[in-house]
């Protein structure tokens, strides 16, 4: 998994194919608003087994007032979804969670209670509070594409990602847990140290 969390405002490592009005890396995380998108990687030759993908990460299917009256109705339709070769997982609602303040004066708030992040510096500080983690269990044995996607063109339609994870599912991990993270042992320079 290369450029986990779009460190330096770069999306190396990752190719997208988006029709987005706006499609971005800024502020270390990447951002698809107005229209379709399809952001990938090729996980190259993974050991026959069982992983675990995860990203931090929201969608918004039109403009706020409409979005949060169609998740407060349970008629929302989010079609972006995080996935791993074949299988598939629903991304998170941006109404899911919230914020109990105006992170970066950059959110959404119907009532004034909840704050809901309209903007990538309010994003971060809600990922920062761990919100809006989506994962995806998948079997593999060789290269697996991953990534997110909608191909549906919503108007409004607003998405931001962050802090992808690859986990590989062990019998017998070393300290008694059975999901081993080998971010730092299958990425090179996760954390970009030494610039």
């Amino acid at each position: 998994l290369s450029n986990p969390a779009f460190n330096d405002n770069s999306k190396a490592g990752w190719t997208w194919e988006s029709n987005a009005s706006t499609q971005e890396v800024r502020v270390n995380c990447t951002s698809f608003y107005n229209g379709a998108f399809d952001l990938h990687q090729q996980l190259k030759g993974l050991p026959r087994g069982t992983y675990r993908i995860s990203v931090q990460g929201f969608y918004r299917t039109t403009d706020n007032n409409s979005a949060y009256n169609a998740y407060k109705n349970g008629t929302e339709d989010i079609t972006a979804y995080l996935y791993a070769g074949q299988n598939t997982q629903k991304l998170t609602s941006l109404y899911s969670a919230s914020l109990d303040y105006n992170a970066a004066s950059r959110c959404y708030t119907p009532d004034n209670i909840h704050y809901y992040p309209d903007g990538k510096e309010a994003s971060l500080a809600a990922f920062a509070e761990g919100l809006y983690v989506n994962t995806l269990e998948f079997e593999a044995n060789g290269d697996v594409l991953i990534g997110v996607k909608t191909s549906e063109n919503k108007s409004n339609n607003y998405c931001v990602l962050d802090n992808f994870k690859l986990e590989y599912k062990s019998p017998i991990g070393p300290d008694g847990k059975a999901w081993i993270d080998i971010h730092s042992e299958g990425l090179q320079h996760p954390t970009f140290d030494n610039n």
